[in-house]
């Protein structure tokens, strides 16, 4: 009866355990396909705005070509208009069919001017709508892709989160399981203990016809047993709890040693930002120190100057006062 009590413990573990296994599987699985959905829409979003960025590359290239195409015209109406304009100096006798074909040549290059004019005029303002709404494409692409990179950056933290938590689920459960297992093979051997000590007995019994003081001695050693047994799983329960609650303490130890990591880490990166600061304020001072060593340095040689100025002075006069003694 105790044997088939422990085997259907171990089949009540192990099937807990598949069922906690599938469900954490499921989750992942979960989440694995979120991830790929936001990772495809991230890469839609990109591709897409490669694309309005090589259409805007595109609308640029056709306003230098029409910038090119419009000065080339305009150099071509030009040299035939310069043209015609020589012709008519150095032939005069042509009259007025040079003259009327000079005012038709006017009249197309002033016609062209305007034309001109109002498409460039149109293509500017079609370039300034294209790119307004480029930008605006953009801005909104760029808020789109933030979205999607918080969203996965998310995703990726709660999928770590999740990893670490199933490898110590994993660890807590695998303790659990060699427990179990040396629960069950303690049972069976104090239950093959007393099957032995039952078969002796009832050998003895059979084969030496003992009294009954003598079987009632073997039954209270057997009940003993059993009594020892009991008190052996009780134990054994109360250890696995302990267990458990020591692993919960342990658990909370851990995440706090984890925030007194992260805050060893920014005060860590303070100290640096510190030290770096110190370090350009030390770099200022030396560059301070040089230009008054500079400066002083200036000023004593200007100092000398005029002091050699000054020597030479009072050497000039008392040249003079001499000559004048004399």
């Amino acid at each position: 009866m105790v044997n088939y009590n422990g085997k259907r413990r171990c089949l009540c573990h192990a099937k807990a355990f598949c069922d906690a296994k599938a469900f954490y599987e499921a989750q992942l699985d979960e989440q694995r396909a979120e991830i790929n959905w936001v990772k495809a829409a991230l890469e839609e979003t990109q591709d897409l705005l490669h694309t309005e960025r090589h259409a805007h590359t595109i609308t640029k290239v056709q306003m230098e070509v029409f910038k090119k195409l419009r000065q080339a015209v305009s150099s071509e109406l030009k040299e035939a208009l310069h043209r015609a304009e020589q012709e008519l100096k150095n032939s005069p006798l042509q009259g007025q069919e040079e003259k009327s074909s000079l005012k038709a040549l006017k009249s197309e290059e002033r016609f062209t001017t305007s034309l001109r004019a109002s498409d460039q005029q149109a293509a500017t303002q079609t370039l300034e709508e294209a790119q307004a709404l480029h930008k605006a494409q953009l801005e909104e692409q760029r808020a789109e892709t933030d979205r999607i990179t918080a969203a996965l950056r998310d995703t990726q933290d709660l999928l770590e989160a999740e990893r670490l938590r199933l490898q110590e689920q994993s660890s807590l459960t695998a303790h659990l399981e060699n427990t179990c297992r040396d629960h069950d093979d303690a049972q069976l051997e104090n239950i093959t203990a007393l099957e032995t000590l039952e078969e002796k007995a009832t050998q003895m019994a059979n084969r030496e016809q003992a009294s009954q003081a003598q079987l009632d001695k073997q039954r209270a050693e057997i009940n003993g047993m059993k009594a020892a047994l009991e008190e052996t799983q009780d134990l054994l329960e109360t250890e696995r709890v302990q267990h458990k609650t020591t692993t919960e303490a342990d658990l909370e130890i851990f995440e706090k040693l984890c925030l007194a990591l992260a805050e060893i880490d920014t005060i860590k990166s303070a100290q640096k930002n510190t030290e770096d600061l110190l370090e350009a304020e030390r770099r200022l001072w030396q560059q301070e120190k040089s230009s008054l060593l500079r400066a002083a340095d200036d000023l004593q040689a200007s100092e000398e100057y005029l002091q050699s100025l000054i020597n030479n002075k009072q050497k000039q006069k008392k040249k003079k006062k001499w000559f004048k003694f004399f």
